[in-house]
């Protein structure tokens, strides 16, 4: 039996794989490549400027490339606030921080975009960063990877022009009398 497997007569060659259902599935893969979760490997920040009567100054968009896939460190935050705390001369202090990260199921695709428009999609993927640590993402669906964002929300910095501190001067009150010596 083992000849009939493993002879010299039955070369590779005289087997015909069928390989034409793999190139067939592929190419049906292929259109649905788009409906699969990936990693995410860079995010859109958006810098969201806030005048003191409470209006919305500037807004300022930028794309992150991270170092680790599906998270935002805590440097990277850090970095960012800093290079974004001034705007048009003005100096501005973070506000808040905000995570949108789709995290929808290829299953859920259809659904999601069917919902009702009275109801909110973004309430659940839209959280609130409460720290400043690192941020995890969940990997997302190809087509809506370019939706998740991290919103930075600066309030313009409140300066003083009169300062309410009295400056004290330090002034060297004791006056030291020399004693006359005496001969007698």
């Amino acid at each position: 039996m083992n000849d009939v497997f493993f002879g010299e007569e039955n070369n590779i060659n005289d087997f015909n794989l069928d390989t034409s259902w793999i190139q067939e599935f592929e190419s049906i893969d292929y259109n649905y490549k788009q409906f699969y979760n990936e990693v995410i490997g860079d995010i859109k920040i958006c810098s969201i400027y806030v005048d003191k009567n409470n209006n919305i100054e500037n807004i300022k968009q930028e794309l992150l490339e991270l170092s680790k896939e599906n998270l935002v460190t805590k440097e990277e935050i850090i970095k960012i606030i800093k290079q974004n705390s001034v705007s048009q001369k003005k100096r501005y202090t973070l506000l808040s921080l905000l995570k949108y990260n789709i995290d929808l199921d290829a299953s859920n695709v259809i659904h999601y975009l069917k919902q009702q428009k009275k109801q909110s999609k973004s309430d659940v993927y839209l959280s609130l960063v409460k720290n400043i640590d690192n941020i995890p993402l969940n990997s997302t669906i190809n087509m809506m990877q370019d939706l998740n964002t991290i919103f930075i929300l600066f309030y313009e910095k409140y300066m003083s022009s009169n300062n309410t501190t009295k400056k004290v001067y330090i002034q060297n009150h004791t006056k030291t009398k020399k004693k006359q010596l005496k001969v007698t």
